[in-house]
């Protein structure tokens, strides 16, 4: 159980439950898999002889690759302070490049979990609780990146921008997810995971970029820097 000292990483009322005793996440570890979210994509089936109910041909390899991050994101979950996995397995939304990453069978380079807009309300209180009650649990990073950090931070994993944790998951800090992804610079970033409510949120668009391994602008017009693309085109992807 979660003591009431460990509350305090939210200030005022908490959206992170109690821990039962079993260490279970509710929507986490469930084993049921339930179908990704593409109700209101109006997606034509593509599956000759098959009635109009049958799946699309990418929905079983969308729900597959749902069951594989949720299995990655456990594996690395436990090497986080339980208060700090609830917070964010319950306010955040996963979402970024790790995805593509697990769909590729690759390591990601880290997770991004964005706040939920209700606890992004209360960023600065979370940001300042993390760094004072669970530095242990913030990456520590070679000294020829010190004095990279926030003013005021102990450790240099620890941005305006974004707290990054020794399991290599990244709490961002910049602004909450539904206002990020409107400016996402690639496509393939936008699939998310919500692990509170157990859905897999991706488009067929989205799922065929991700496959391909094609670099899609987000904001056709915007400019991409340049090192942005030069990280993706170094794992294989195409323009």
């Amino acid at each position: 159980m979660i003591t009431t000292s460990d509350q305090r990483l939210m200030t005022g009322p908490s959206t992170i439950p109690n821990i039962v005793a079993n260490n279970t996440i509710p929507g986490f570890m469930s084993k049921d898999i339930q179908p990704v979210s593409w109700s209101s994509m109006n997606i034509p089936v593509n599956i000759p002889g098959n009635s109009q109910y049958s799946q699309p041909l990418w929905q079983p390899l969308a729900v597959k690759l749902k069951e594989d991050i949720r299995r990655k994101v456990t594996e690395k979950a436990c090497g986080i302070h339980d208060v700090l996995r609830l917070l964010l397995m319950n306010d955040c939304i996963l979402s970024g490049s790790c995805i593509s990453s697990i769909f590729h069978g690759e390591e990601p380079k880290d997770y991004d979990f964005w706040m939920k807009p209700t606890p992004f309300s209360k960023v600065d209180s979370i940001r300042k609780n993390i760094i004072e009650l669970y530095s242990d649990d913030i990456l520590d990073i070679s000294e020829n990146y010190a004095g990279q950090g926030a003013k005021g931070a102990p450790h240099p994993c620890v941005t305006a921008n974004a707290i990054t944790f020794k399991n290599k998951f990244q709490l961002i800090t910049l602004a909450d997810y539904y206002t990020a992804r409107k400016t996402f610079d690639f496509v393939h970033c936008k699939p998310y995971f919500d692990f509170a409510d157990d859905k897999f949120f991706i488009s067929e668009q989205q799922f065929s970029i991700i496959q391909q391994k094609r670099l899609v602008s987000n904001n056709p017009g915007n400019i991409i820097a340049p090192f942005r693309i030069e990280k993706f085109k170094n794992r294989g992807w195409t323009q």
